[in-house]
């Protein structure tokens, strides 16, 4: 069997957790959805003939964590923008909000956002 106990550790440690989740947050959508993606897993690793190689409780942990992680790399990014004339503008102001969707019941968007006057 692979061992991914120290790639997970490795990667885990790594990563940092964004401002939209938490530890426990990330902790309770893992259990809440282990046992679906642990038999999606296992279909998966079935398909390139890996059964019995790969711990899946490992990877889905791993998996999990890392789209909570790092889900700008995994989720489409799309925005919002709120724009207006003031009385005296010749051209509209704007503030763009970068949004990723949501998580854990909540919207992801990016806190930097652009603002033209």
């Amino acid at each position: 069997m692979m061992n991914l106990h120290a790639i997970a550790l490795a990667a885990d440690s790594a990563m940092t957790v964004r401002m939209h989740c938490t530890e426990t947050s990330i902790e309770h959508a893992l259990n809440a959805h282990k046992t679906l993606v642990e038999a999606e897993a296992i279909r998966s690793i079935g398909l390139f003939n890996l059964t019995g190689l790969v711990d899946t409780s490992q990877l889905v942990a791993l998996a999990v964590k890392t789209l909570f992680k790092d889900y700008i790399r995994f989720k489409s990014k799309t925005g919002v923008v709120v724009a207006r004339y003031g009385d005296n503008d010749f051209f509209p102001g704007f503030c763009e909000y970068p949004c990723y969707g949501l998580m854990l019941d909540k919207l992801i968007y990016d806190p930097n956002q652009t603002r033209k006057n």
